[in-house]
């Protein structure tokens, strides 16, 4: 979703609602393609799913121990850096695998 590991529930939902609205399947249009529509139903679901995760305490917080380990307890996380590079590549390990910024 594009949002700090520190960021809020406010950031959170925020940034869910700008995501949200860019890409339910209805706000694509009329005279989108059938493959832009399908890709926006997948972002639509992926931005969702994800909303639900970091929205709800306790997902939040299993979420974080999977993606930081023992430092996600801590006031600032030990591997931010590997976080920022992540959140940069959306998951993807090099730059010329597919992605696509929610």
């Amino acid at each position: 979703m594009n949002v700090s590991a520190k960021a809020d529930l406010s950031e959170i939902k925020t940034q869910y609602y700008k995501l949200a609205k860019k890409h339910h399947p209805d706000a694509v249009g009329a005279t989108s393609t059938e493959e832009e529509l399908e890709a926006s139903k997948e972002l639509f679901k992926k931005v969702t799913e994800a909303y639900a995760i970091l929205s709800d305490k306790a997902l939040r917080a299993k979420y974080d121990r999977i993606i930081f380990g023992d430092s996600a307890d801590k006031p600032e996380f030990e591997n931010e850096d590997d976080y920022q590079y992540w959140g940069k590549k959306g998951g993807k390990k090099s730059s010329t695998d597919e992605y696509e910024e929610m």
